[in-house]
């Protein structure tokens, strides 16, 4: 079942919020990728490959990162971003939207962060994807998984001596939770509303 071109009409109709002052902070973008699956819409994700310091050491998250002075925005960083990270390639002609602005902070700096999420059409799921030292796995993930109750767990995000409950969806063992899930769950919203 192609549900792909009722959500991309959806997403040009789709208003996302622009921070106005983001280009004060420091900038990353990420790529949302979609393709057909046999339920549906599915989303490309990865899991982080485990590192000493890195506070989202082993999470699951979508392709991306900072901007870098050679990017001519947003769009190319979370292209650019892919291609490192999983060896898709993407180009403008595979933008079909984008969603809220996120503000979040630096991974190695308590400073402010804001992330840009640019959704991307895949015609199918690409096979074989190789992550680079960075990247645990890549996967695809049903979007019914998001907005599913079956999937809807807690996750405790510990933070020194705390541990924080976090909204997640958990499926085939992998968790979903944090920004990411922010950004899926406004995709699969913006599904529901088109009848996806």
């Amino acid at each position: 079942m192609n549900d792909l071109p009722a959500l991309e009409s959806a997403l040009q109709h789709h208003r996302p919020l622009r921070l106005p002052a983001r280009r004060r902070f420091i900038r990353a973008a990420v790529a949302v990728v979609i393709a057909p699956g046999p339920d549906g819409p599915e989303v490309l994700l990865t899991r982080r490959a485990r590192r000493t310091g890195d506070p989202w050491s082993g999470d699951v998250c979508l392709p991306g990162g900072r901007l870098s002075t050679g990017d001519a925005g947003g769009g190319a960083a979370a292209c650019r971003e892919a291609l490192e990270e999983t060896g898709l390639v993407l180009t403008e002609a595979n933008r079909i939207g984008r969603l809220h602005d996120r503000m979040t902070r630096a991974h190695s700096r308590p400073l402010p962060m804001v992330v840009s999420p640019f959704v991307y059409r895949y015609p199918e799921q690409a096979g074989d994807l190789d992550g680079n030292h960075e990247v645990a796995e890549i996967f695809w993930l049903p979007l019914s998984v998001v907005a599913g109750r079956e999937h809807r767990r807690t996750f405790h995000w510990r933070v020194g001596p705390l541990r924080l409950p976090m909204p997640s969806r958990v499926h085939q063992g992998q968790t979903v939770w944090g920004l990411t899930l922010m950004m899926l769950g406004e995709l699969a919203r913006v599904a529901g509303r088109a009848g996806v």
